[in-house]
Formats: structure tokens, C-alpha cells, sequence
């Protein structure tokens, strides 16, 4: 988690994710079972909404309320993993200046 409190570049933080994750094949690994046997399985590097599967997810929550968005984080926080499907990371960004666009 971190905060930036400046306006900042939503697609230079895009690009920048696609690099660690083309850099890191565990962030596009998920695991599942083939002939009884637990297998891994590494995505391909892919286009941006979905980074080699990773989910990526910039949202606008100028305006909202303190409370609507901690209920948010939590919501977010505790969404399971399905590890035969999802990757092992999200990224889900809280944008609060009008600075941002995307």
C-alpha cells in the first residue's frame, strides 16, 4: 500500500507495472492440479488490464466519503483468491486528485 499525494501519470504507473511483472513470471503464476499432481502454471506477458493476467484496477474516488471508501478497501482487501485462476497479485489504486486521468 502507499499514497501519492500529488497529481501523477496513471500510465507511467501502467507501464511500470508491466515491467515488474514481465520481470517477475511468479506474478503471473497460478497453481492448480492435472493428474493428481499440483502443476504451475506461468502466464504470457499480455496487454494492460489484465498484465499476463494480473488484474490491475485504477479507480476515481474523488468525492466519495472517508467511510465509502474504507468499505471499499476492506471489500477489495478480503476478496479471495481463486490460485487456479487469478495471479498472485492486484493492484487496485485509490485516485483522489483531480490531477489524474487515465
Amino acid at each position: 500500500a502507499g499514497r501519492l499525494e500529488a497529481g501523477w501519470d496513471t500510465a507511467a504507473l501502467r507501464r511500470t507495472l508491466e515491467r515488474v511483472v514481465e520481470r517477475h513470471p511468479a506474478l503471473r503464476t497460478s497453481f492448480g492440479i492435472e493428474g493428481g499432481e499440483p502443476v504451475q502454471r506461468v502466464r504470457g506477458i499480455g496487454g494492460i488490464g489484465g498484465i499476463g493476467g494480473v488484474e490491475v484496477f485504477l479507480e476515481n474516488v474523488g468525492g466519495w466519503s472517508d467511510e465509502a471508501v474504507a468499505a471499499r478497501r476492506l471489500e477489495l482487501a478480503y476478496r479471495p483468491f481463486d490460485l487456479e485462476m487469478d495471479r498472485l497479485v492486484r493492484v487496485y489504486a485509490r485516485i483522489t486528485s483531480a490531477y489524474a486521468s487515465w
